[in-house]
């Protein structure tokens, strides 16, 4: 545009908006290095912890004797020989060695031409000398680098991390306490916890390291697990907590794509029972209860087969998926890639002793007999349509059948499935207390689930479980009469 007929139209002339463009990328540089970290240091700290490595050793060191500081062949280093492997703020490691020497000891990637010892990097950072002043690493194809002791404190801070990280990515025995006396971190304002609203869940956003933050506006703090979980499990605002969700959790080839935590999950861990998938045999009370679980926990069950096995407390059962699939046995807020395996397990089960390996749900007024202790009481009242628009009022939610002046005739197909639903609602009426009219957070085993009865708060109601069984009985017949 001319520059005169621009001035009369008032629009800035193309030198002026030249001199915009450069202003804005300017200011957009400046916004991009001041909100995203240097991520070379703590990546390069991480993979230090996650490697195995080769620790040089003095060369009369027998060969099964307990490594001790003593056996550690430890170089003199001067001053500036080698460069850092982490540069100082404001310096160039490519450009200044910056090295300050003194006692290095000699850590290898690959096994070097010298005597020897291979360990894990969690096992070497706990075990380093606090006097030497740092470590020598020999990384493939690059000269060594000099990483100092003021690394010390943040490389064992990464091995608890990973601790953590690991028992999250594969549940066991024997975990809970190490789960409630983790140190976590969480964002909070004013020592409220964070809540984030991600697809429709309320979640409090917590990591295992510092290295997991992508972003964070807000402080973060430690918070151990006893204290975090007995916010999740009291606080009827938020749906469970979702763990490092900016990055995916991975090791030694499983990983989780932000695992997350219910308050049924949480109300367990601190009554002393580990209710996560995979950390024992899923306590079940038949195979009916099995099928229903992998059903609501959307398991690849076409083409599934179930194995089974003795033990000693009953029957194991395990489901198999003959193909992989991006299916975990643990919630996560974010879809996962396809497993490594060519199939896809399901947790393992423990049936009673002389538990029938049949289904048969055509005449059940209940899954089985007795209360469950792996059902998620929010997928339940999923299941039972409670996340309806119009759900409130039972006779809304399922009505099926054709409709005639005096009544309703009910396929074959609507009775059975009224038959399933009659199940259904006697098992989510069996979570409530005597004397009690609402379901308990220690119930909701997910945080699907939790958001369920959150937004649907009528579903986890005495009153609405009555009516949905009474609703639910009248459609197990083929004609039902009006009045």
């Amino acid at each position: 545009m001319d520059e005169k007929l621009a001035r009369f139209l008032g629009l800035p002339t193309e030198a002026e908006k030249a001199v915009q463009r450069d202003q804005f990328e300017t200011k957009l540089k400046e916004l991009f290095q001041t909100t995203q970290p240097d991520t070379t240091g703590p990546e390069l700290l991480r993979n230090f912890v996650e490697s195995d490595w080769f620790v040089a050793i003095k060369a009369d060191t027998p060969h099964d004797a307990a490594l001790t500081k003593e056996s550690l062949e430890i170089r003199n280093v001067p001053k500036g020989k080698y460069r850092l492997a982490i540069a100082s703020q404001g310096q160039s490691s490519t450009k200044s060695k910056g090295g300050q020497g003194g006692c290095l000891l000699p850590v290898f990637r690959n096994a070097p031409d010298q005597a020897s010892r291979q360990m894990d990097g969690r096992s070497l950072v706990r075990m380093l000398p606090g006097e030497i002043s740092g470590l020598l690493l020999h990384l493939p194809d690059q000269p060594p680098k000099e990483l100092g002791n003021g690394y010390f404190v943040d490389l064992l801070g990464l091995a608890d991390a990973l601790d953590l990280e690991e028992i999250i990515l594969h549940p066991a025995a024997d975990q809970i306490e190490k789960l409630k006396c983790a140190t976590w971190l969480v964002a909070s304002k004013e020592s409220k916890l964070r809540i984030e609203i991600i697809d429709g869940r309320n979640v409090v956003p917590v990591y295992t390291h510092r290295d997991r933050i992508a972003y964070s506006s807000q402080e973060i703090r430690p918070i151990c697990g006893d204290e975090l979980f007995r916010y999740i499990s009291e606080c009827s605002d938020t749906d469970g907590i979702v763990i490092n969700r900016q990055r995916v959790l991975k090791q030694t080839g499983d990983s989780l794509n932000a695992p997350m935590f219910s308050p049924g999950i949480a109300c367990r861990l601190l009554a002393g029972t580990d209710m996560r998938p995979g950390a024992q045999p899923l306590p079940s009370r038949n195979l009916c209860e099995i099928e229903l679980w992998l059903q609501l926990r959307g398991f690849p069950l076409d083409d599934a087969k179930y194995i089974d096995a003795p033990y000693p407390e009953g029957p194991l059962i395990r489901a198999k998926s003959p193909r992989p699939s991006t299916w975990r046995m643990q919630e996560t807020l974010h879809e996962n890639g396809l497993n490594d395996d060519d199939c896809t397990w399901s947790p393992v089960f423990v049936l009673p002793p002389l538990a029938t390996l049949q289904k048969n749900m055509e005449t059940r007024t209940e899954i089985a007999p007795g209360e469950t202790r792996i059902l998620c009481a929010g997928l339940l009242a999923k299941a039972l349509y409670a996340n309806l628009w119009d759900a409130t009022e039972p006779t809304h939610a399922w009505q099926p059948g054709r409709n005639f002046l005096i009544g309703r005739y009910v396929p074959k197909w609507a009775r059975e499935h009224s038959q399933y639903r009659l199940a259904i609602a006697n098992e989510l009426l069996k979570f409530l207390p005597p004397n009690a009219d609402t379901i308990p957070r220690d119930a909701i085993l997910t945080v699907e689930g939790a958001a369920i009865l959150r937004n649907h708060p009528h579903a986890a109601q005495r009153a609405w479980i009555e009516s949905t069984i009474r609703q639910a009985k009248r459609f197990t017949r083929p004609w039902v009469w009006w009045g």
